[in-house]
């Protein structure tokens, strides 16, 4: 749980998740591609949209029922406007899809997650 106050540098950035089990599953799908002869390439896994600061930081709060302080600062020098993974090759070449396409999911289980490993 969040109990410092969280500071959020340039609130047009856009913050990308993706989470590692859909990683770990594409990984035993892209093994399967190799296997049957597909060639090796780059892919990107993303969700072809990215969210802002704020929309993470409220799906958040909802995820955790509770409010928390957020301070605003400007952005950080180079940090970039937005940030968003294409997915189309990875989508075409491997039918990859995201298991999780909501922020509201991906947040969820993001913070169920981290919940888990205070508790070990």
């Amino acid at each position: 749980m969040v109990k410092a106050p969280t500071r959020v540098s340039g609130i047009s950035r856009c913050a990308i998740l993706l989470q590692i089990e859909a990683v770990l599953g594409r990984f035993a799908g892209t093994l399967r591609y190799l296997r049957a002869g597909g060639e090796s390439d780059i892919f990107n896994c993303g969700y072809g949209r990215g969210f802002s600061v704020l929309a993470v930081i409220d799906a958040v709060k909802r995820a955790a029922g509770r409010d928390f302080e957020v301070r605003m600062s400007e952005r950080r020098p180079g940090d970039p406007a937005r940030v968003v993974a294409a997915s189309q090759r990875i989508r075409k070449v491997l039918g990859w899809v995201p298991e999780h396409d909501t922020l509201d999911a991906i947040v969820r289980d993001a913070l169920s997650w981290e919940e888990r490993l205070l508790q070990n």
